[in-house]
């Protein structure tokens, strides 16, 4: 997975084929050009024409043995994770099957320490493809 950075250039650093990190506005609040925007010559000359001194570029950061083991223990710390809440999940629903009752309080904490906590996560769907789906109780 690409992982990249934004970094400021001046206008006069920036080359054709950089990509945008962020939205350009004019002053009077009218958008000129969006995030992920190629920039061509020609946008970079219309660029310095509306005086515009400073532009975020989106890089790709090229990876390295560090940010790999970075990645790797993150993954893995995602996968303990989800194999505790996956099996959370299976206990209130078992305990739910049996007993007929619906605990609220523990699937509100649930969402709460569990689930919303890999939503705000960064390649979350990535890493939900990585995981092994086979006698996963979710697939079943």
């Amino acid at each position: 997975m690409l992982q990249y950075r934004e970094k400021q250039y001046r206008i006069e650093d920036v080359l054709p084929g950089m990509t945008l990190g962020e939205d350009i506005g004019h002053n009077s609040g009218k958008s000129i050009l969006n995030q992920g925007a190629v920039l061509t010559e020609k946008l970079i000359q219309r660029l310095e024409n509306w005086h515009i001194a400073h532009v975020v570029i989106r890089e790709v950061v090229e990876p390295t043995k560090e940010n790999r083991s970075q990645a790797l223990e993150k993954q893995k710390d995602f996968k303990h994770n989800y194999g505790e809440t996956v099996q959370i999940i299976k206990q209130i629903f078992d305990s739910t099957k049996a007993c007929k009752d619906i605990p609220i309080k523990d699937l509100r904490e649930l969402a709460q320490t569990k689930v919303k906590p890999f939503l705000n996560e960064s390649g979350l769907l990535n890493n939900l493809y990585l995981i092994e789906r086979n006698d996963n109780y979710l697939y079943q």
